[in-house]
């Protein structure tokens, strides 16, 4: 039995390593402009798989990854802002990322964008 649990705790222990390692290794990308490691990490932060639940920079790497072009990043940034999730809330600068990922050839980005400004107009 003791045998048993010292096997799962070193399994478990080498598994936070790699994830440490994984981590590391995205945000690594991330700082050298790879906007999907940046969509990722904000993926990661957001959800609080692998790292303490960090809304603002979830946000912040969202905001990263839409600046590096990715239309997904611009969404995700774009619904942040939308219901004030680790940000304050302001359709204004939910539009904006709505916009650029609708630039960035996003329909969903269009359709969000067209959703809250059709809000606006009723």
């Amino acid at each position: 039995m003791n045998k048993l649990l010292v096997i799962v705790l070193l399994l478990f222990s080498g598994a936070c390593s790699a994830q440490t390692d994984e981590l590391e290794a995205e945000g690594r990308a991330c700082d050298k402009g790879d906007s999907l490691s940046c969509f990722r990490l904000g993926i990661l932060f957001n959800n609080g798989a692998g790292v303490t639940k960090n809304l603002l920079s979830a946000f912040e790497y969202f905001e990263k990854s839409c600046d590096g072009g990715n239309a997904v990043g611009c969404l995700y940034a774009g619904k942040a802002y939308g219901v004030g999730r680790g940000v304050t809330q302001s359709d204004n600068q939910a539009l904006r990322f709505y916009d650029l990922a609708c630039d960035l050839e996003l329909r969903m980005g269009c359709e969000e964008y067209a959703n809250l400004k059709d809000a606006y107009t009723r």
